[in-house]
């Protein structure tokens, strides 16, 4: 796993957070609340990316502009 994150750390923390939503939208629908599965998984994984986009492209310098953005957009 180390290997993997080392060489390629998106192919490691997509599919992590593939499994955080799965895991959350698996809960909120055995207790019936309104977020759903595909939307739990969604916004974990566009959540995962966007902060891998802003981790890889942007200067350390600008990150938190980078953060602040995904932070409204899923809140």
């Amino acid at each position: 796993l180390y290997a993997a994150l080392e060489r390629d750390p998106t192919a490691v923390v997509l599919p992590t957070a593939f499994l955080c939503g799965l895991i959350i939208g698996t809960e909120r629908e055995l207790r019936g609340h309104r977020g759903q599965l595909r939307v739990c998984i969604l916004v974990c994984v566009a959540a995962a990316a966007f902060t891998d986009l802003v981790v890889t492209l942007a200067e350390p310098s600008n990150w938190g502009n980078g953060f602040g953005a995904i932070a409204q957009g899923v809140g």
